[in-house]
């Protein structure tokens, strides 16, 4: 396969890793929107490819910069971590392929790093606006949802960050071994690496989802995310685990209705009221997706994550 132009003379600011793997008209935006940030040939774009053919080749032939990757058959973090070795900048971000990226992003992650933290994250703005799509980025970003302030932010969404390399290089294992990027924030507390919110650094998450699809995304990389973990647990504290997540639905479902309230001001006002059925409902197969990752692995629920 084509593995597209070898990455130009000099070391770019910052490589930008995007596991390719819904439609090219999604890749489309992010890559439009990364043309568009301020100085954009000092990004280096690496594309790890999972699209089918006809998006593949247009995804080579509309935007010849960008360095693609083969990446069938991997799951989405073997993708990431195909990109990020290829990678040549200092600075490496991880994106999803349907992330649009403000015209200040560049330079709020690279302000981050300058600051001194090996991560830089950018909060997360919903660009769909059915109430299922509204329930699926509150289930998913309502921690991470635009505005955050710098104290007391939570950790960093794995779809919108960049990463120090010498970090990189120092927490390989949560990077390379195939697991979710929730791994991550310990690895670096472990070694007090600081991570930092960078205003500026917003994306617009602008992928809709019907119900079907995303209780599908839901289960599996609940699935697949609690099978990870559950390979760390002994069978006590697994079985413990999956006793305990239907638990968790209620919890979770307050955090997510106090993350919304306290952004009601830049919000639509009727988001949260037509969303919160359909929230109590992908929870619920949260909640059970978890249960059957930690009782009987991840399964093939990884590879089928998009």
């Amino acid at each position: 396969m084509n593995e597209g132009p070898p990455a130009p003379a000099g070391t770019p600011e910052i490589s930008v890793v995007i596991p390719a793997v819904n439609s090219f008209s999604l890749l489309r935006r992010t890559l439009t929107a990364l043309a568009e940030q301020p100085r954009p040939e000092a990004l280096e774009i690496v594309a790890v490819d999972r699209l089918p053919p006809a998006d593949s080749n247009a995804l080579r032939r509309q935007f010849p910069k960008v360095r693609v990757l083969p990446g069938s058959g991997l799951t989405i973090p073997r993708m990431r971590a195909a990109g990020i070795r290829a990678a040549r900048a200092p600075i490496i971000a991880i994106l999803e392929d349907h992330m649009e990226v403000s015209r200040t992003w560049q330079d709020a992650m690279l302000r981050g790093h300058r600051a001194g933290a090996a991560a830089v994250w950018g909060s997360m703005t919903n660009g769909c606006f059915s109430p299922v799509d509204w329930a699926a980025f509150f289930t998913e970003y309502s921690e991470h949802m635009t505005p955050v302030g710098e104290e007391n932010a939570p950790g960093p969404p794995g779809n919108n960050v960049s990463y120090q390399r010498a970090a990189i290089d120092a927490c390989g294992d949560a990077f390379f071994r195939g697991a979710w990027e929730t791994f991550v924030p310990p690895a670096f507390a472990r070694r007090g690496f600081a991570v930092r919110c960078a205003g500026g650094a917003e994306a617009v998450h602008t992928k809709p989802f019907s119900v079907s699809h995303f209780v599908s995304q839901r289960w599996h990389i609940s699935r697949s995310y609690a099978g990870m973990r559950a390979k760390e647990l002994s069978w006590p504290r697994r079985i413990a685990s999956a006793a305990a997540s239907p638990l968790l639905v209620p919890l979770r479902a307050w955090r997510i209705v106090r993350s919304v309230a306290r952004r009601r001001e830049t919000l639509p006002r009727r988001a949260l009221p037509r969303s919160l059925p359909w929230i109590v409902a992908f929870l619920a197969v949260r909640a059970a997706g978890d249960a059957a990752g930690y009782l009987l692995g991840e399964g093939g629920s990884t590879l089928k994550v998009v």
